[in-house]
């Protein structure tokens, strides 16, 4: 499989779209599409209607909130997103510090937009995100090279995934953060997070011995499981549906594509929407949200947008159109 990514940049591009959700647009006709010819549109901010469904379009990542100004603001949007790491939430057993998020939150509904986010335990380039506590319990680490992490002057460790206090902290933190924020109107999504480089579900390339750092099957339902039983309100999306051992659990879930426009499609069996057609899940999106991030060297590309249909990666509109992402 491969997952080679390169390190984040400032802007993200996620989509997400929800059953039945109305772009509140002025679009032109259908046949207005099929000439093949660009058509103006025009976004209106006072559409009526608009407000009923703003969980939808491109975002980008959220301002510190400590920074005054926001450079976002050179096209519309109604949703932001942020990392957290879980060494600024949990700060010992059942212990937890929630300022760092609430801080996020606050600001981004300031601006009227809703948050989407994930917290993360290990991120290439980042200082750890382990909580201290379990370093200190004895948690095994691995530092490594791979993903940019020795690119910076800080770099992220690697946690024993198996562990078995990381994993009972893991599901005692899930189960506090959906006890807090389940339904909490400033979130619009959460993506499952945690495990993996950047929360992103997999340790490529040390998936495979005698280098092998997954997670082990039971561990991975029983986190995921977790997110089940804590957000009854609040959407959560998965990254990959083989994740999970049970059908009950595949459907539980949205799903988040990492490498929107670039793995998305059926090129490879490792595609997003061949691991969702492979696990039965390609209707999927009639009940959950399905959402992504542009490819970050996608995001680099300054002619992406100036070619249509886009000459590198995956076609986008297709890419959309068959995930049903919006």
């Amino acid at each position: 499989m491969s997952n080679a990514r390169i390190a984040r940049l400032g802007l993200m591009m996620v989509v997400f779209c929800l059953l039945g959700s109305i772009m509140f647009m002025n679009f032109k006709p259908n046949h207005a599409y099929a000439s093949g010819e660009w058509q103006a549109q025009t976004y209106d901010p006072n559409k009526a209607g608009l407000e009923l469904n703003p969980l939808k379009g491109f975002l980008p990542f959220s301002k510190l909130p400590s920074e005054s100004v926001d450079s976002n603001n050179s096209f519309p949007h109604s949703m932001e997103w942020f990392y957290v790491s879980l060494r600024d939430l949990m700060t010992d057993w059942n212990t937890y510090n929630w300022a760092p998020l609430d801080a996020y939150l606050n600001d981004i509904a300031s601006r009227g937009n809703q948050a989407a986010f994930r917290v993360y335990v290990d991120y290439p380039g980042r200082t750890s995100g382990i909580p201290q506590f379990l370093i200190n319990g004895g948690l095994m680490t691995r530092d490594y090279d791979q993903n940019g992490n020795h690119d910076t002057s800080t770099h992220s460790l690697a946690p024993d995934w198996n562990d078995a206090n990381l994993n009972q902290a893991l599901r005692q933190f899930v189960t506090a953060l959906g006890a807090r924020y389940d339904g909490d109107p400033r979130i619009g999504f959460l993506t499952t997070g945690l495990y993996g480089f950047w929360g992103e579900w997999h340790t490529w390339p040390y998936n495979t011995d005698p280098t092998n750092w997954e997670m082990n099957q039971s561990n991975r339902d029983g986190l995921l499981s977790a997110f089940k039983s804590a957000f009854q309100k609040t959407q959560v999306l998965a990254r990959y549906p083989y994740s999970a051992s049970t059908a009950d659990l595949k459907n539980a879930f949205g799903y988040h594509d990492d490498s929107f426009s670039y793995e998305t499609l059926f090129a490879n069996d490792w595609g997003f929407w061949s691991l969702i057609t492979q696990n039965g899940l390609q209707n999927i999106w009639k009940t959950h949200p399905i959402g992504g991030e542009l490819y970050p060297p996608l995001q680099q590309d300054t002619s992406f947008w100036q070619h249509w249909p886009n000459q590198n990666g995956e076609d986008f509109q297709t890419s959309v159109e068959t995930t049903h992402a919006s």
